[in-house]
């Protein structure tokens, strides 16, 4: 009776590490971080990124010099800030991708947007073994078509790694818990 009750926790307990592992955290603009960089450089550098259902961007900036605010679609294209989501204005900003789907964010700063400063990612549901369509990508491509995968990030927990770590722990543990 003992022996099932510590492996029913042993199994709970490492199905919340294995989540938790396999989220990544993802530093928005990466060393430059959350400021103007040219109109183009936080889909650059979201294009290199897989954004994964619980994975947290980080948004480094400047208080008093940057905001993030979640937007919705239509306001980001235009850079309109009449119907915000949220607002976060003390650094560093952890947003957790917590659902699948576009999340778009901007900074309210005068200019910031229109300079560039604003940042759409697409989150999919995607196990950890199937890799994600960039965005902006279709995952049906037609033949012939150039379209490139994203690498994933640099700090991204491999998660055939994680998932050996976590079973040697939990045989460790089941050694531990039978003498």
């Amino acid at each position: 009776m003992a022996n099932s009750m510590n492996l029913a926790i042993l199994l709970l307990a490492l199905a919340a590490m294995l989540q938790t592992t396999l989220a990544t955290d993802h530093i928005v603009g990466g060393s430059i971080g959350w400021h103007p960089n040219g109109p183009t450089f936080f889909a650059d550098w979201a294009a290199n990124q897989t954004f994964r259902l619980n994975d947290v961007l980080v948004f480094n900036f400047t208080e008093f010099v940057h905001d993030v605010v979640v937007l919705n679609k239509e306001n980001f294209d235009n850079c309109s800030f009449g119907k915000k989501v949220e607002t976060f204005s003390t650094p560093p900003v952890r947003i957790t991708l917590n659902r699948t789907g576009e999340f778009y964010f901007a900074c309210e700063y005068t200019g910031h947007c229109t300079l560039g400063q604003k940042l759409a990612v697409n989150v999919s549901a995607f196990s950890p073994s199937e890799p994600a369509p960039a965005p902006g990508s279709s995952a049906n491509s037609p033949p012939g078509s150039t379209g490139t995968t994203a690498p994933p990030p640099q700090n991204a927990a491999t998660p055939l790694a994680a998932t050996f770590s976590l079973l040697l722990i939990a045989i460790a543990t089941a050694f531990l818990f039978q003498f």
